[in-house]
């Protein structure tokens, strides 16, 4: 159990929206003035976001969450 909160955890740390030092958020602030630097996992997870986005014609948006609020 433990192991898979430290999992959750180092996750919302790379992909919160809520949390406003994730290496996600980082990049919504910042991308607009340069190109930034992800770590591997932030970029593997946006392979398969995108890939998954591809597959189901996109019924899966990864962009989604800003429509919703």
């Amino acid at each position: 159990a433990v192991e898979a909160l430290d999992i959750v955890e180092r996750l919302e740390h790379l992909l919160s929206i809520y949390q406003s030092d994730s290496e996600l958020n980082r990049i919504n602030r910042t991308a607009a003035q340069a190109p930034q630097i992800v770590s591997r996992d932030l970029a593997e997870m946006l392979t398969i976001a995108l890939q998954v986005h591809q597959a189901t014609f996109g019924g899966f948006d990864i962009t989604a969450a800003a429509l919703s609020e």
